[in-house]
């Protein structure tokens, strides 16, 4: 696993844990900014791998 990988996994973590507590501690409005933010790391991180398997295959 590239090193850009594992940075982009552990960001998603922080963030989607950071919107948990913010759940937790009733501050409903930044635990939905965390949780999008978490959604559009994830859906970036999922075209990036797709993005990197097109290119090994077109080679």
């Amino acid at each position: 696993m590239k090193l850009s990988r594992v940075v982009d996994v552990l960001l998603i973590l922080f963030v989607g844990y950071l919107a948990i507590i913010r759940f937790k501690e009733g501050m409903t409005g930044i635990g939905i900014m965390f949780t999008a933010l978490a959604f559009v790391y994830l859906v970036t991180f999922i075209v990036r791998i797709k993005n990197e398997r097109e290119k090994t295959d077109n080679k």
